[in-house]
């Protein structure tokens, strides 16, 4: 039994709780909102329910409350808006240029990695021309590093059945080749060259979206060194570019699930697309954008191209 002293102590905790936030603490006065001035918190917290789960799942990673639909309409609609909402303080109704660039680049990955490389669905119908394409990337890196490989496109399928390395040669008295021969008899023991070139593909495509992360900074600084006449922070051109590349992203999905008729008429719209967001964000007169429009289209390209190298030749050898 409850004592009137107890009573009466418990009731003014509970007032005085009703009356402060459980999470900081903060006096949220006589008439307290439905969220804490100071950290956010709702005044009156509950264990939720499964309802509430299942609203708080779909709302924030699925549906963002509306702001994914909102924001990929923008994305794919109206060239460079997105990122000119973003700089005028219009944050709260889109998806973070971060966040964006995430989930396009995961999305993308994925597929890749479940469906396959290239097509992404028509290559797996001919998985022998996967492992010749391996092959012949990796005889491109051999080769700079002076081991002798037969051509790429001779490879036939028998090749393909031999132990990965057996169908490297060196030149005699080459120290280099043999040395990096038998790094590689070591690393691929027992595998065959079609295995290899999986192996290969595979950590490729698991190391992709490291390496195009990492890549997306070089494409704002390139933006930024053509447009320092506009005094833009480095910040808002990384936020051009996190648009840019999810609409890449995406751009390439829809090309792979099309008919083959239709991905150069979206190719078409990508490459004007790219040109309008350009003259939307950075604005300026039709060809001193073109200009800087074609040296991004002819530098970026080629140092992708490298970096791609990079993790290409990182996967065969480490």
């Amino acid at each position: 039994m409850v004592s009137g002293g107890s009573l009466t102590s418990a009731l003014q905790y509970q007032m005085l709780s009703l009356t402060r936030c459980r999470n900081c603490d903060f006096d949220l006065g006589i008439q307290p909102g439905r969220y804490c001035s100071n950290c956010g918190q709702e005044t009156a917290p509950h264990v939720p329910t499964a309802g509430e789960f299942l609203h708080e799942f779909v709302g924030h990673y699925v549906a963002l409350e509306g702001r994914l639909a909102k924001t990929l309409w923008l994305l794919f609609v109206k060239p460079g808006l997105l990122t000119k909402e973003y700089f005028a303080g219009k944050r709260r109704r889109y998806v973070l240029p971060l966040r964006l660039y995430l989930t396009a680049s995961i999305v993308f990955f994925l597929l890749v990695k479940v469906l396959g490389v290239g097509n992404l669905v028509k290559v797996q119908e001919t998985p022998d021309k996967n492992a010749q394409e391996a092959i012949s990337q990796a005889q491109t890196e051999l080769t700079k590093a002076g081991i002798a490989v037969p051509d790429g496109n001779k490879v036939s399928v028998k090749d393909l059945n031999k132990a990965a390395t057996d169908i490297i040669s060196c030149d005699v008295g080459s120290a280099a080749c043999e040395k990096v021969k038998a790094y590689l008899d070591q690393k691929y023991a027992n595998r065959t060259a079609r295995e290899m070139g999986h192996e290969v593909k595979d950590r490729a495509i698991a190391w992709s979206p490291y390496a195009m992360f990492l890549f997306v900074p070089v494409f704002a600084l390139l933006t930024q060194l053509l447009y320092r006449s506009r005094k833009l922070y480095y910040g808002e051109h990384l936020v051009y570019a996190f648009h840019i590349h999810a609409f890449t992203f995406f751009l390439l999905l829809s090309m792979a699930f099309m008919p083959e008729g239709v991905s150069p008429l979206i190719a078409l719209y990508g490459t004007i697309y790219y040109f309008m967001a350009m003259r939307r964000v950075f604005a300026g007169r039709w060809w001193p954008t073109l200009l800087r429009y074609g040296v991004i289209a002819t530098v970026y390209p080629l140092l992708l191209m490298v970096a791609m190298l990079f993790v290409f030749a990182f996967a065969v050898f480490f």
